[in-house]
């Protein structure tokens, strides 16, 4: 609301960016992320994306809504239910990647 330009360091503190990297490992440092990030269920990561967008269309009240729902939905989808035994268990979960 300030229209103040924050450093990316102050950025990362105030929750704004998830992490920051150096300008010279910048390339490797994102794709090792965003292998980690491909290792979760491919169902979580496009539910995810979809209700990203969805809501960029809503009133802050219609996506809150939206959002609730959709946790909801998520919560008890085969995967949520695969990673939640697969942490409880100490072992990597097998995602079902035929749940969309």
């Amino acid at each position: 609301m300030t229209a103040k330009l924050y450093s990316a360091d102050e950025a990362e503190r105030f929750g704004l960016v998830n992490k920051i990297f150096p300008d010279a490992t910048l390339a490797e440092d994102t794709f090792a992320w965003a292998k980690e990030i491909a290792q979760s269920s491919k169902y979580a990561i496009a539910l995810s994306k979809q209700v990203f967008y969805a809501q960029s269309e809503m009133t802050e009240w219609q996506a809150y809504q939206y959002a609730k729902e959709m946790m909801a939905l998520a919560g008890v989808s085969p995967n949520a239910t695969e990673g939640f035994s697969a942490f409880l268990n100490k072992r990597q979960p097998t995602w079902n990647e035929d749940s969309f």
